[in-house]
């Protein structure tokens, strides 16, 4: 090989590692155009990923996903997965990365078309263009939990009653003459966030009657009235309290609320509504459960399996949450009618066993979790 012919060679093997140098020199660019025409797996810079991780994905989560997810979301559109997001819905991709003028997601919001029957705020407005205009980076897991955030229509897996028990300090407070213990604390530091005052003190008989109303559901006696009248003392009422919570009515009157929750009814429902001669006695094991005190997982497992767990009259009147619910009986002779009827009693009892909305103050069912 002649030094012509060598210098060539060199020449082409150096042009090769140049042009290789200008391809990864030119990676980042080529990524920051992507991310400009797609919704970028990872931010431009710290600020942009603080974005989503701790204000975007929660925002998503609770004011779209209920429609925009799942199997089959809204308009073909689900906000919840980051490639599917990237795709589009129906009428097209809903986020353009850095152009939040040319996002249907953006204009649908702007407009108050999205979501429908509540619109998003100014700040939440705001919060959503930010983010788009930004590049739209989505950071962390693909798809959003949505129940990790509890929203206005349902509690999530940060819902105060799901948490662990941990000691709380009471907060402090401006009048510090009204609290009698640490619980007033908290009351009184709500109050005075909203700029409220404590009402006044309760006379003693409106006291009574309040205390009564709320724990039997049966106003007091003119008779106790009198007495406690005579002698409204913390200790008086301590007492009185007690001997509430002991009496029977207790449970029959709070027992009436979980059994409103579980659907509960004496008789079958739908056009016949058949009595239920023998529905009494899951309803009876309720209000003795709530009397004696029952612990709640073991009050919730009961229901479940107790005829498994405990057997006897006591584990079939538990178990009667199965059969709690309608039954409908004019379904006809037609086989698939009876299997429809059928299917939706065991939709039914399925909705009522996971709460599909945890707006009950009793987010029951969930911990029955599972029977050992």
């Amino acid at each position: 090989m002649n030094s012509r012919e060598t210098g060539f060679a060199l020449s082409h093997v150096h042009c090769k590692w140049f042009v290789t140098l200008c391809w990864l020199a030119m990676l980042p660019a080529i990524g920051m155009f992507w991310g400009s025409i797609a919704v970028g797996e990872s931010s431009n810079g710290a600020e942009e990923r603080d974005l989503f991780a701790t204000q975007v994905r929660a925002l998503l989560a609770t004011r779209c996903l209920e429609c925009h997810s799942g199997k089959e979301p809204e308009g073909g559109l689900d906000l919840g997965d980051r490639d599917k997001l990237a795709t589009g819905g129906e009428s097209g991709v809903a986020v353009v990365a850095g152009k939040s003028g040319e996002s249907l997601l953006w204009q649908r919001v702007n407009d108050d078309e999205m979501p429908p029957k509540h619109p998003l705020s100014k700040n939440e407005k705001q919060l959503l263009r930010q983010w788009i205009d930004r590049g739209a980076a989505w950071t962390g897991d693909a798809t959003i939990d949505r129940f990790q955030f509890t929203s206005d229509d349902r509690a999530g897996y940060d819902w105060w009653s799901l948490q662990p028990l941990r000691k709380v300090t009471p907060p402090p407070v401006a009048k510090k003459d009204w609290p009698r213990n640490d619980l007033d604390r908290f009351v009184l530091a709500r109050l005075e966030a909203a700029e409220m005052s404590p009402s006044p003190a309760a006379l003693p008989r409106d006291l009574i009657r309040r205390l009564y109303v709320d724990l039997i559901g049966l106003p007091p006696t003119p008779e106790q009235v009198v007495a406690f009248i005579d002698d409204p003392s913390d200790a008086a009422y301590e007492s009185l309290v007690n001997r509430l919570l002991d009496a029977p009515e207790y449970g029959q009157r709070w027992g009436r609320h979980w059994l409103d929750v579980v659907r509960f009814g004496e008789s079958d429902g739908f056009e016949r509504n058949s009595p239920r001669k023998n529905s009494w006695h899951y309803r009876d094991w309720v209000i003795d459960a709530f009397n004696a005190d029952m612990p709640y997982d073991k009050f919730v497992r009961r229901q479940l399996a107790g005829d498994l767990l405990v057997g006897g009259r006591e584990g079939a009147a538990a178990a009667g949450f199965l059969v709690a619910g309608v039954h409908n009986t004019v379904v006809g002779s037609s086989k698939r009618m009876k299997l429809l009827a059928r299917q939706d009693e065991l939709e039914e009892l399925v909705a009522t066993l996971m709460f599909r909305d945890f707006n009950y103050s009793l987010p029951a069912l969930l911990p029955i979790a599972w029977i050992p």
